[in-house]
């Protein structure tokens, strides 16, 4: 511990600034979005349609994409589906429950995100779902699917 001399400080201020409490600490870990914690990016899971598959112009496109998050709930992190192409995708809500055993509502600790689409332009398309939690941590999976003419891609 450093005592700092200020001649023009009180001695309380002098007190005040040697002591632990205002030392700067060592070793506290860092959470993902560089803040003192422990908080973890969310994980995104890109679970359907799968890498690489290709599709005709119109036709429908299955998507099923997993988020979650150790701290926040499912239904508050700021999730974006974002194309290459055809920029940020509307989507659907996520659901957050599903129905339990005994036939009763279950909360889950994740947000599926479940929906077709058959509005994608012609090309290849790279896809990315991104979640941000309430600390600023993100986490991001993707996606790289062809719209070709009448199917046809190489």
């Amino acid at each position: 511990m450093k005592i700092f001399a200020l001649p023009f400080a009180p001695a309380a201020l002098a007190l005040v600034l040697a002591s632990p409490a205002c030392a700067p600490e060592e070793d506290v870990p860092l959470d993902c979005a560089g803040q003192p914690g422990d908080n973890e990016a969310p994980v995104v899971d890109f679970i359907q349609p799968g890498e690489g598959v290709s599709f005709a112009p119109g036709e429908s496109i299955h998507f099923i994409v997993k988020v979650e998050d150790d701290r926040d709930a499912p239904g508050d992190l700021q999730v974006t589906f974002e194309d290459s192409l055809d920029g940020v995708l509307e989507v659907p809500p996520p659901r957050t429950t599903e129905m339990g055993p005994d036939g009763g509502v279950v909360d889950l600790e994740y947000a599926v995100f479940e929906f077709d689409h058959n509005g994608l332009g012609e090309g290849i398309h790279a896809l990315v779902v991104t979640a941000v939690d309430s600390g600023g941590c993100s986490g991001a999976d993707d996606r790289a699917i062809q719209i070709c003419p009448e199917g046809d891609c190489l």
